[in-house]
């Protein structure tokens, strides 16, 4: 098979894994991926003098690709960005040297808490094996966001878990069900800061 030129994959080198996810699990990305690919092949044919058009009929089909492009590049940036954003639950460990790069991503802030976290007391329903905890007794949620100070390179870290590649399903952010869920952790977070010794709120900043 022959070249194609603007190929998404050559547009798009560095997040060719993100490419891929995206056309396995959303329907909408992976309608403008293949309408861009078929657009990009006629203009390649025309340019390639395989299939002869008028001048205006070419400008006309790029300017067509440049949008497609356009849209796909916001999805894939949101894709990359949101990959960076999620809920941590961990160990409550601030003398840990890795703490300050956590709390330096967390986006949640406690009232008169200098902490940027939700501390809890440790909890099963959270942790399958105790000895994960480290011999910490208490445990810290928060929301983070790693974009926000990290370079998006993964070279030299360490892989966190067998199953850190694996696609986590999710919907669409701003659909009734994505609002459905953000409700239900707010919830239980709040049922359980409200306990003995836990605080009643937490605020996530933006």
């Amino acid at each position: 098979m022959s070249h194609t030129p603007n190929d998404l994959r050559e547009e798009f080198p560095e997040a060719v894994d993100v490419l891929h996810q995206l056309k396995v699990h959303d329907a909408h990305f992976a309608t403008l991926a293949e309408r861009y690919h078929d657009l990009n092949r006629e203009i390649h044919r025309i340019e390639t003098d395989l299939e002869p058009t008028s001048d205006a009929r070419a400008e006309a089909l790029k300017k067509q690709r440049l949008a497609l492009l356009d849209d796909i590049s916001a999805i894939v940036a949101k894709a990359k960005a949101d990959g960076l954003r999620g809920i941590v639950i961990a160990p409550f460990t601030p003398s840990d040297p890795a703490w300050p790069s956590l709390a330096a991503a967390s986006l949640t802030v406690i009232p008169e808490q200098k902490d940027r976290c939700l501390i809890l007391p440790s909890s099963p329903q959270f942790i399958r094996d105790g000895e994960d905890l480290g011999g910490a007794l208490r445990l810290a949620v928060m929301a983070v966001d790693f974009s926000r100070w990290c370079s998006r390179s993964s070279a030299g870290a360490s892989t966190p878990c067998a199953s850190h590649g694996e696609h986590r399903p999710r919907p669409s952010l701003s659909s009734t069900l994505d609002e459905a869920d953000r409700q239900r952790i707010a919830q239980a977070l709040l049922r359980l800061g409200s306990g003995p010794g836990g605080r009643k709120r937490a605020h996530a900043g933006r």
